[in-house]
């Protein structure tokens, strides 16, 4: 929500290479939810690695949508995994 708020923001941007949305929740490390097409809610199958898949691979499905249409093609999305970071 708060990166399609921005959207407008960052089509302006007048940043040489482009704007840059940066998310780090477990990209490409964790599996797809397997449930998505009948339980997307997890109102049925929810357990910690069924939600952990699940919002990743949401923000996979998210991101992957926004940096495929044409309106964004001047801002870099970029969704990473750093793995467990000791604070």
């Amino acid at each position: 929500a708060l990166t399609c708020g921005l959207l407008p923001a960052l089509r302006r941007s007048q940043l040489p290479q482009g704007p840059v949305v940066l998310t780090v929740l477990s990209g490409g490390v964790h599996n797809p939810y397997e449930h998505y097409k009948n339980d997307f809610a997890l109102k049925k199958h929810y357990s910690i690695k069924n939600a952990a898949d699940a919002a990743g691979y949401y923000t996979d499905l998210g991101f992957d949508y926004l940096a495929l249409r044409d309106a964004n093609s001047n801002i870099n999305f970029v969704h990473a995994a750093p793995g467990f970071v000791n604070t």
